[in-house]
């Protein structure tokens, strides 16, 4: 039977969604006569909930992993034991393993107009940070002299021993739309009885990534190693220890 022994941090809560719409209806010279037209300024705002960006608080941060620890073996004539006989089964395994970051909440927003004039249209949805990744804490193994591990399968790693930072939580990037900023119209003669009509437009769109959270660091990983591993089949390590900082984390536009 393989050993497992881990300390694994909860994951960060996400930050909370909004939305906003706002829209309205002109009408103008063309469907009652005798009235201009009217000049419509549309603006919707919406903001994504906050992930504070701080690992292990009461936010948005991915709690820590505690230390792990696992010994096998003294200094006693009887062997201590552990094997396992099938594929991809390792015999012992040490993770103090950081909790993911929080993911920032998303904002979303629209503005429309309908039969009017001159208009102008601009909506924002501003995205926040992904919590940063909890940290991962020491893990630490022992084998005394008469330890003994062994592994039969392939793929089947004889002692693990692993510290492994939470990954930052994902981030909702923002953007800004205006329509109508510029909407003017240009008489040109042609000819001294007959003229073209042509107008200018602009429409203005911009993106901006938010900061995806940081992720988490590793801690210390020690193996004090003085029994015996054997293993039989292709690809299985002996001993594997690791120290992994945690992953960046990416930014997602609304």
């Amino acid at each position: 039977m393989p050993a497992i022994c881990q300390s694994i941090g909860g994951g960060g809560g996400n930050g909370g969604d909004s939305s906003a719409a706002y829209a309205s209806v002109g009408f103008g010279a063309k469907r009652i006569p005798g009235t201009p037209a009217p000049n419509n300024l549309n603006f919707s705002l919406a903001v994504g909930g906050n992930c504070s960006n701080v690992s292990g608080s009461e936010s948005c941060g991915g709690g820590s992993g505690g230390s792990a620890a696992f010994s096998l073996g003294d200094d006693g004539a009887a062997a201590s034991r552990i094997a396992t006989q099938g594929d991809l089964a390792n015999a012992v395994v040490v993770q103090s393993i950081g909790g993911g970051g929080g993911n920032g909440g998303i904002g979303s927003t629209s503005s429309s107009t309908y039969f009017s004039g001159a208009k102008t249209q601009m909506a924002m949805t501003l995205g926040s940070e992904g919590g940063t990744g909890g940290t991962g804490l020491g893990a630490q193994a022992t084998t005394g002299a008469n330890g003994l591990i062994e592994t039969a399968g392939a793929n089947s790693r004889g002692l693990v021993v692993q510290s492994v930072g939470g990954g930052g939580g994902i981030a909702s990037g923002s953007g800004m739309t205006l329509i109508g900023g510029l909407d003017k119209k240009i008489r040109t003669p042609v000819t001294e009885d007959r003229a073209v009509d042509n107008s200018l437009k602009s429409d203005l769109s911009l993106k901006v990534g938010a900061l995806g959270g940081t992720g988490g660091n590793a801690g210390t990983v020690t193996v004090d190693h003085a029994g015996t591993i054997v293993t039989a089949g292709a690809g299985s390590t002996g001993i594997l220890a690791q120290s992994i900082g945690g992953g960046g984390g990416i930014i997602y536009y609304t």
